[in-house]
């Protein structure tokens, strides 16, 4: 069922409510005509439903998307932070302990699924990108800044949904802090992603990072790895969500933020 793409969704929600209301009410007839005949009518009312959510989602996605680029709220990678991100992988990888491993077997190959081998290659596809244009001087192609995208989506995701976990079973300061934190961390590169997607304006840098840039991140990241890991004893996900922050964020405040803001994306 067609509808112009000017038609409000308001009008849409309303018409897809009389629909299943009248269709309901049709099919409550006691007549074999009259039941087929109402669940067309209400499956077409709730086609409309669908319709108009998902358009009222994607024009409040847009929305949102506008102001949290005017404001600068949106992530913004560079080759040093994507890099410094699959060092802390590589960290749980090797040093994680059993907690790490455990956690992420339990939550992603326990219920082994199609859906699954793709997440995995978008990962390890995003690792080995990381790497290879961390020094690489090759600008990276539009493609690949959306696979980028994607792993750090599904990094974050991963991590905010294992310590929102961990804070509904350990409640506490630090780690329903931690659980937020990485909950509008993940919002946030959902809308970035969406951007890219739509936009064609990907928050990623094609500036290339100095060697020490690398060495000096990569240093501060095992260190804060060891610290909260070995010696804090925090629960391995917040140790991992310290480490992102730093990569993301923090990174780019003490390695030349300005010549970073000469390639951010006209919003």
């Amino acid at each position: 069922m067609k509808l112009k793409q000017d038609v409000p969704v308001d009008m849409i929600l309303m018409a897809s409510l009389i629909f299943i209301v009248v269709g309901l009410l049709v099919a409550s007839i006691d007549e074999n005509t009259a039941q087929i005949i109402g669940a067309v009518i209400a499956t077409m009312g709730g086609a409309l439903l669908i319709r108009g959510i998902i358009k009222k989602l994607v024009k409040e996605v847009g929305k949102t998307d506008s102001f949290l680029a005017r404001v600068s709220a949106l992530p913004y990678l560079t080759k040093t932070s994507i890099f410094l991100i699959t060092i802390t992988i590589l960290l749980f990888i090797f040093f994680g302990g059993s907690d790490f491993h455990k956690d992420f077997y339990y939550h992603w190959l326990k219920d082994g699924s199609s859906a699954l081998v793709v997440v995995m290659g978008v990962i390890i596809l995003g690792m080995v990108f990381s790497v290879y244009y961390a020094f690489s001087i090759k600008p990276i192609s539009r493609g690949n800044k959306n696979l980028i995208l994607f792993f750090v989506l599904f990094v974050n995701l991963f991590i905010a949904f294992t310590i929102a976990d961990y804070a509904f079973n350990h409640p506490g300061f630090i780690p329903i802090t931690f659980s937020i934190l990485n909950i509008i961390i993940a919002y946030l590169s959902f809308i970035a992603l969406v951007r890219s997607i739509k936009d064609r304006s990907v928050n990623i840098s094609d500036k290339q990072p100095e060697k020490f840039e690398l060495i000096i991140g990569s240093i501060i990241v095992i260190c804060l790895f060891y610290i909260s890991h070995y010696i804090l004893n925090n629960f391995w996900a917040i140790t991992f969500s310290i480490c992102m922050v730093y990569a993301v964020s923090i990174n780019r405040f003490i390695f030349n933020r300005s010549k970073d803001n000469e390639n951010l994306p006209q919003v």
